[in-house]
């Protein structure tokens, strides 16, 4: 408004991807994997017996969102409990049952760099336990969630054609949400490993111990560069 030059990301990108049902809408336009998504009103087009997940439509950091947000949907009373939840504050989702990844971007000289990708690896869940990063694995240190729930960075070991996918879909997540500086796209596979994306983080944490930083410092970069490169990337398309 007051026309000040600011880094990362603008005001448009940080409000679209903020609404996870946006985003989802955006993304099936412009035709990138996504899971399905459908208001909770809607549940009668669920298909039983088939997994979905509940979540927050504006919420960050895995707030609202535990291992029972994942939900096999039958005629065991779901319907009833779907029916409690708001359409303007909830949404659901198709489960993606698979491998979870990290994509981060940052803004480049020549354009949006992607960094090596991090992979959320869940270290022994069994059972029915739902691999997801949820409240309690970003923010609950003492418990099984938290001590379980890994970030690895595969490296070499990563299917190249999964790795070419993977970053093929972060960056076309970074011209279609008009991202600059920095982001974070996180995706899951499905048994084919094809990827979809299951949230767009513009402006991530950049503290010591998060995954953008992370995944700087796998690329060798040091942290006064990323922020100097985030910087030259200054939204100040008004200022003259």
């Amino acid at each position: 408004m007051y026309k000040i030059p600011y880094s990362g990301n603008p005001l448009e990108a940080i409000f679209t991807t903020t609404s996870k049902l946006l985003t989802s809408r955006m993304l099936q336009t412009a035709g990138i994997n996504n899971p399905k998504a459908f208001l909770p009103s809607q549940h009668h087009l669920l298909t039983p017996g088939n997994k979905y997940i509940v979540k927050p439509v504006w919420e960050d950091g895995s707030l609202g969102i535990t291992e029972e947000s994942v939900f096999t949907y039958n005629n065991n009373g779901v319907a009833d409990r779907l029916k409690l939840l708001d359409d303007t504050h909830w949404f659901i989702e198709d489960f993606i049952d698979g491998r979870e990844f990290n994509i981060s971007v940052l803004a480049g000289e020549n354009g949006p760099e992607i960094l090596p990708p991090a992979e959320i690896v869940f270290k022994n869940y069994i059972g029915d336990k739902p691999r997801i990063v949820d409240f309690k694995a970003k923010w609950e240190m003492e418990s099984f969630e938290y001590v379980n729930t890994v970030r690895e960075f595969p490296g070499g070991d990563l299917d190249p054609v999964l790795r070419e996918k993977l970053m093929d879909t972060a960056l076309k997540c970074w011209h279609v949400f008009g991202l600059k500086g920095y982001a974070r796209v996180d995706m899951r596979t499905d048994p084919n490993e094809n990827p979809f994306v299951i949230e767009i983080n513009a402006n991530p944490c950049i503290s010591p111990d998060g995954g953008f930083v992370a995944a700087t410092k796998q690329a060798g970069l040091h942290f006064d560069a990323v922020l100097q490169r985030i910087i030259n990337d200054l939204n100040n398309m008004f200022v003259k």
